[in-house]
């Protein structure tokens, strides 16, 4: 088995990356859809109400709006979130990779060198475009503009992501383009 690691900051396509490599052959493990699940179990909901205020519950749900207020403009903040949440996260990843029996897993993080992920992964693919790009992706996508801006504010720069990747795929061209790129890469044999 190999486990590819594909991550990049918010709007850059890595979920398009990964579903060009999952029409590849791959099993792709969406960690924002475990985060997701994650959340949703009593224990971690109940500690993200007891370090965020129960205004982030609503009935038996997190309310991801108002912790987003929260944890994006405070960098300690989101630090107590990751706490809460990466944990969870990463056995239930771990769990997955367990479970597969297939050549090719992708595992598509966001913060997959912020929470040590990485390291796991045979190889890793970091996506990127210019920011103007991914804040106009984001904006189509429905957040806005402030959104954006906190959310980035946190993110691990390409200037230090690109350090761990062991490939990079220039994502602002088509959904076509990216594919030939993702396809060389595999073509290579580097993967």
């Amino acid at each position: 088995m190999t486990l590819i690691g594909v991550t990049g900051s918010m709007g850059s396509g890595k979920t398009t990356v990964a579903r060009i490599l999952e029409k590849a052959g791959a099993v792709v493990i969406d960690a924002d859809v475990l985060a997701q699940k994650a959340i949703a179990k009593p224990p971690v909901r109940k500690a993200i109400a007891r370090c965020f205020g129960n205004d982030v519950v609503t009935g038996t749900l997190i309310d991801r709006r108002k912790l987003a207020e929260k944890v994006y403009n405070d960098r300690k903040s989101l630090d107590r979130l990751c706490r809460i949440v990466h944990p969870p996260v990463l056995k239930a990843i771990a769990d997955e990779i367990r479970r597969l029996k297939r050549r090719l897993v992708v595992v598509d993080a966001p913060l997959l060198i912020e929470s040590g992920l990485h390291k796991k992964m045979d190889k890793v693919i970091v996506v990127h475009v210019p920011q103007k790009t991914a804040v106009r992706r984001c904006l189509k996508r429905g957040f806005t503009a402030d959104d954006v801006k906190r959310r980035m504010r946190f993110q691990m720069p390409f200037s230090r992501k690109k350090k761990y990747a062991d490939f990079i795929i220039d994502n602002r061209g088509s959904v076509a383009e990216t594919g030939a790129k993702v396809a060389a890469v595999l073509q290579a044999g580097k993967i």
